[in-house]
């Protein structure tokens, strides 16, 4: 069995596929960061998770959690239906819209990636509070 490769994870505001002119998967809005207005004490936000994995062959599972790195609460879990690869060499991507994460607070969260129960690697949203830059 092949050890599978994380190319990249990124979270998004939106994700689309094959659009006029642009084949393959267009990203827009990639964040690492979420200010929340210091009144806030919680939010609910939607984001896409977008991830390439390569070096996966044979029947397949993935999975993505969302989790709170302070106290390492799972915000949302998310299994995908297996599916059979018979190509490694052909990359994977993976979106998947998670929709009402619950995010208490200033902090730091990660989506975390998994194939097969076993972690490839994450990606870090950053919550501060304050207003948007000018």
């Amino acid at each position: 069995m092949t050890q599978p490769i994380l190319q990249a994870i990124l979270l998004c505001q939106d994700v689309k596929e094959d659009l006029p002119g642009f084949l393959g998967t267009s990203l827009f809005g990639i964040s690492s960061l979420l200010r929340l207005d210091p009144s806030e004490v919680h939010r609910f936000v939607n984001l896409w998770v977008y991830a390439r994995v390569v070096n996966v062959e044979g029947l397949c599972t993935f999975g993505i959690t969302f989790a709170n790195t302070e106290n390492e609460s799972v915000i949302q879990r998310f299994t995908a239906e297996p599916i059979t690869i018979d190509d490694p060499r052909r990359p994977i991507e993976i979106t998947q819209l998670m929709t009402s994460l619950s995010i208490n607070g200033p902090g730091r969260y990660e989506c975390r990636l998994y194939a097969n129960s076993e972690f490839l690697g994450h990606t870090t949203l950053y919550v501060v509070e304050g207003s948007a830059s000018p």
